[in-house]
């Protein structure tokens, strides 16, 4: 689907522009606040009909990795930090 979708990774990209973060600490590692359905819709919005397998392939293409859950510990005063 992807090699033969011209124009998805342009899309894909657009779509994603203002809805990524990365690590300060490592410029390569990258993530999005969207969900995997959101995406997809986003992508059939603009004439892709594709499945969240698709946005998958799409992610890891262009080296989105999942964010790692901000861990909360019990009894702690957690107010300084946001998650």
């Amino acid at each position: 689907m992807l090699s033969t979708a011209t124009g998805i990774d342009e899309a894909f990209l657009v779509i994603l522009e203002n809805h990524t973060a990365g690590s300060p600490m490592d410029e390569t590692i990258k993530w999005t606040n969207l969900s995997r359905p959101a995406i997809a819709e986003k992508l059939k919005e603009q004439g892709f009909s594709v499945s969240v397998t698709v946005v998958d392939q799409l992610l890891k293409k262009h080296n989105f990795r999942p964010r790692q859950a901000f861990k909360v510990e019990a009894g702690k005063d957690n107010s300084n930090y946001s998650a």
